[in-house]
């Protein structure tokens, strides 16, 4: 009677334990559900900073594109979703480190425009530091703009845990811009697993050409990394109409970022040169 009855307990404790952990499961469910980044379609983004310099038909650009991996992805990472082991930052002193690094070499070359990738605000695999507040105030005569692409409040996966994310893509142009906006990007993502997934976007900015009715329309993009292919094939459409259609316009066009992906053949052809 007495084994009936210790097997009986530990049963009864390994219900009540399985129903905790679904309990504590549906609550994490629940409160990234109501938590999710839910952004319209397009936003305004305010543009931040001055910019003095004057763009003219005939003058050279010079453009630099950097995914800056939230400045903890150095030549030593071992990023966990590449099959590593590494989640976050292993200390403030190596980000701070990092950052450095990169606002150095951006202000070796000077570029008139500067398109970022994977530049946080606050985030946990940051420990915390703002780095794209950062660049702004060492980065001198830029004019820049911000869009979130991966904003969650807690991301409970691997170990120890991503935490809280913020962080997106970032402008910064030597140029005024007189307009900015955050366009959504399909997602290919479904719920639940969506609350804890980037929602991609495209970053447009808009710089006026003195002395005529067009534009220099700047695109700044991080394109899908982990789907299945659909992801992909349907940003670099919606990519490729959107060039398309500014072109057909008259405006000039430039795209840069992280594509994720050899787009030969996906994109309209595009050639550097200077118009005149």
């Amino acid at each position: 009677m007495k084994k009936k009855s210790v097997g009986k307990r530990i049963l009864a404790f390994i219900g009540i334990l399985l129903a905790a952990v679904l309990t504590l499961i549906l609550l994490l469910v629940a409160f990234l559900s109501i938590a999710e980044f839910r952004p319209d379609a397009i936003e305004q983004v305010d543009a931040e900073g001055t910019a003095e310099k004057t763009l003219s038909v005939g003058d050279t650009v010079t453009v630099m594109t950097w995914n800056i991996g939230y400045g903890a992805l150095g030549e030593d990472a071992d990023f966990f979703m590449d099959g590593g082991t590494m989640v976050r930052a292993e200390n403030r002193e190596t980000v701070l480190k990092n950052m450095n690094g990169i606002e150095a070499e951006i202000q070796k070359i000077q570029p008139d425009i500067l398109l970022l990738q994977e530049t946080d605000r606050g985030s946990s695999r940051s420990l915390k530091i703002n780095e794209y507040a950062m660049l702004e105030g060492d980065l001198s005569g830029y004019v820049s703009a911000f869009a979130n692409n991966y904003k969650v409040a807690y991301i409970p996966y691997p170990m120890p845990p991503l935490g809280t994310v913020d962080s997106g893509i970032a402008t910064f142009s030597a140029f005024p811009m007189q307009d900015n906006e955050r366009v959504q990007l399909p997602a290919p993502f479904s719920w639940p697993v969506r609350t804890i997934n980037l929602k991609r976007c495209l970053l447009i900015s808009r710089i006026p050409i003195d002395g005529s009715d067009r534009e220099l329309v700047i695109v700044n993009l991080h394109l899908e990394a982990y789907d299945e292919g659909e992801g992909k094939l349907a940003q670099t459409k919606m990519l490729a109409d959107l060039l398309k259609e500014e072109a057909e316009r008259g405006n000039y066009v430039i795209a840069g970022g992280d594509f994720n992906q050899v787009t030969f053949g996906l994109l309209p052809k595009c050639h550097m040169r200077s118009y005149r």
